[in-house]
């Protein structure tokens, strides 16, 4: 505009340095509008995981792009408004059809709902007289939930006598005497104190209060010198969880008394937020109803009002009703704990790091969060077979016996292999079973594993000759140490268990040899272990294992209906697909077994993921042992075992790249923990918090 006046004035002034000047804008102009107008073809998806999040907890944006166009595209800084603020993304130079994949963590250290605007990429001439913008990805949101503060049930004042000391804050009611006061309108009649009436000449009514119902203050210190603005979020943050927990653990909606003083807490709170005549509001009804379901406890509070109208006075309305509904729930949890008890953990001398870990986390009323008589919690271990060491109870620490025996007796050795598919079918089986099936509740497998699977359960087929070359329910598989990746061929360290199921009684079994198959004479497979189980891969048909294996214990549509395609026992689940791809079915290749037994797992899992009905959680802890004697775990399937949103693969596997997400969007999401036998509590203590966090 300004070179076009400048030419103009310079014609009709007859003064051409005035002209050459405008005319050079103009060129400078038209120049700049040719190096932006070719805009570049960039193609850019966002995906940000998870979309919810505590405070602090990471968020991770996945910015993919690839350059679309013919030529090259410069390397460029682009932005993402986030909130109030931006993120900056710097783009790579690209050539003519390469593509990229930027990995950033969006701030979470502030609670709240954030908008995510489009990636913007702007671009303008080298004089920044024309700015051009691109915007691509479109909008996201992200909820940063308050941080989740582990509380456990505290002492609340209980007085246990009836007449003993009282307040003013104990429950009303019951026979407790507490002092006279005046008679208030809605008051009992019967109350009335006559005597003290007749002395004082006014209604003088007994205030009686029950002293045995527990009660919690929750004190926030509100002095501005004691806080910064993110301490003080912090602060209201914790007072508000702890007492939605204590509500969780001490709260028993079938006591009268309980449940008059959890609607009154309500009618108080909408009190105080909607106070009588509220800008000329009346308020015509309100409710408080309190309930508790097989999945947890539910508060719907209704209310209407009439309000007055204030424009639409000159239509002839005076007022208007209104009405909301808010429902607040708090679930209950249903919790399956599977506990490897394989070899390696006592070559490394682990048991007792796992058996205070889980006395801590689940079986100690005065450490463990879960609620003895409000929350479900079982427990199976596994090594080659599986082990129901604790079957689901309501009041896993208080009944004979408890949790924690069981837990002090798992059958740690050191023949035991990792079965691991065989685990975690058997706690989602418990799952469903008549002591839990809670839909609707917060229902958790928490997997403890200290290494890659080595062994899978089935149906073998075997050979001519052998049990009428028939099928045998059995386990095989692979010692552990040969390396990483196994070698391909070694039949003497390929071993296998035939039996009639892979079930062990409680308590007193002997270890990983129950229910052995008898063979006939044309087997070699011994009826004791483990004398001779190398022979087991030299019975099978070819010396190969099936395509499609499984569990051979609770399988059916009675012991799970989540899946009615698998209902056979000893088959459904893939050998060959899934985490590896096998070259061979060889039974004498210890490759092929571990990569199968990997497989098996990793299709379990999914499975479990994909439950829509009960949405099972997986925590899964990998137990690691710095510069231990055993082979390491695979953190990267592990997490992807959990589904873990926030995780990203380290390379623990050479098949595995480093930098890429395992999140599955379309499955119920986890969490995945990575410990030492130091650190080992403190993984327990995450999968807590979670479990905090999750049942609000």
């Amino acid at each position: 505009m300004l070179g076009a006046v400048l030419v103009a004035l310079g014609w009709l002034l007859v003064w051409p340095p005035l002209v050459v000047l405008g005319a050079g804008i103009l060129i400078l102009v038209l120049v700049a509008l040719g190096y932006v107008v070719r805009r570049p073809r960039l193609v850019i998806e966002r995906e940000i995981q998870p979309p919810r999040v505590s405070k602090g907890d990471p968020a991770i944006a996945y910015l993919s792009f690839s350059n679309q166009g013919r030529n090259p595209v410069p390397a460029i800084v682009a932005s993402q408004p986030y909130g109030s603020s931006s993120v900056r993304i710097v783009l790579p130079r690209l050539l003519r059809g390469q593509s990229g994949v930027r990995v950033y963590r969006l701030p979470t250290s502030r609670r709240g709902i954030f908008d995510i605007g489009p990636v913007e990429i702007t671009r303008s001439d080298p004089f920044e007289f024309v700015r051009v913008t691109q915007q691509h990805a479109g909008n996201d949101h992200i909820w940063v939930y308050p941080e989740v503060f582990p509380f456990r049930p505290l002492p609340s004042g209980i007085t246990r006598h009836l007449e003993g000391p009282s307040s003013d804050t104990a429950p009303e009611g019951s026979i407790t005497f507490h002092r006279l006061r005046e008679y208030v309108v809605g008051d009992d009649l019967r109350m009335i104190h006559w005597k003290s009436t007749a002395r004082t000449g006014q209604l003088m009514v007994r205030h009686n209060v029950d002293t045995s119902q527990p009660y919690t203050v929750v004190l926030v210190d509100l002095r501005p010198a004691v806080y910064s603005a993110e301490t003080f979020e912090t602060a209201v943050d914790a007072a508000a969880i702890g007492a939605g927990y204590m509500l969780h653990a001490t709260t028993n909606i079938a006591d009268p008394v309980q449940l008059a003083a959890i609607e009154a807490d309500a009618q108080a709170y909408f009190t105080a937020n909607f106070p009588a005549h509220y800008f000329g509001a009346t308020v015509t009804s309100y409710n408080a109803l309190v309930t508790s379901s097989t999945s947890g406890k539910t508060i719907t509070v209704t209310a209407s009002a009439n309000v007055p109208m204030l424009l639409l006075r000159v239509l002839g309305i005076q007022q208007s009703t209104v009405g909301a509904r808010a429902v607040s729930n708090v679930r209950y949890i249903a919790m399956m704990i599977v506990v490897d008890r394989s070899g390696s953990i006592v070559a490394e001398s682990a048991q007792s790091t796992i058996i205070n870990a889980l006395n801590t986390f689940v079986a100690s009323s005065v450490t463990s969060h879960m609620v003895d008589g409000v929350d479900t919690v079982g427990m199976v271990s596994f090594g080659a077979s599986w082990k129901m060491d604790y079957a689901p109870n309501l009041h896993f620490q208080t009944a004979t016996p408890n949790i924690g025996t069981a837990i002090n007796d798992i059958d740690f050795a050191s023949t035991n292999s990792t079965n691991t598919a065989e685990g975690l079918y058997q706690a989602w089986t418990q799952l469903y079973s008549a002591s839990m099936n809670l839909p609707g509740s917060l229902n958790v497998i928490v997997l403890l594993t200290d290494g890659r699977p080595s062994s899978f359960t089935g149906k073998f087929q075997m050979k001519a000759g052998c049990n009428g070359g028939g099928t045998i329910n059995g386990v095989l598989q692979s010692y552990v140490g040969l390396g990483w990746p196994p070698p391909t061929s070694n039949s003497g360290d390929i071993v296998g268990l035939l039996g009639t199921n892979l079930l062990g009684s409680y308590p007193g079994w002997t270890l990983e040899t129950n229910n052995v198959a008898t063979p006939n004479s044309g087997c070699t497979y011994p009826t004791s272990l483990p004398s001779n189980e190398t022979s087991v891969p030299g019975d099978l048909a070819s010396s190969n294992f099936p395509l499609s294996v499984g569990p051979v214990d609770n399988v059916g549509i009675t012991y799970n209906p989540a899946y009615t395609h698998y209902l056979t026992p000893g088959t459904g689940i893939p050998t060959q697909t899934g985490y590896y791809s096998p070259a061979s079915q060889s039974a004498n290749s210890p490759q092929a077994v571990r990569y199968a037994a990997f497989n098996v797992a990793d299709n379990m899992a999914t499975l479990i993921r994909q439950d829509t009905t009960l949405s099972p959680m997986l925590f899964v802890i990998g137990l690691n042992y710095s510069g231990g004697a055993t082979e390491a775990l695979d953190e990267d399937w592990l997490a992807r075992v959990a589904n873990d949103p926030n995780y990203v693969t380290v390379g623990s596997d050479p098949s595995v790249p480093a930098g890429q997400s395992v999140y599955q969007s379309s499955q119920t999401p986890g969490m995945f923990c990575l410990s030492t036998k130091t650190t080992l509590g403190g993984c327990f203590a995450q999968v807590t918090s979670q479990l905090l966090r999750l049942i609000r």
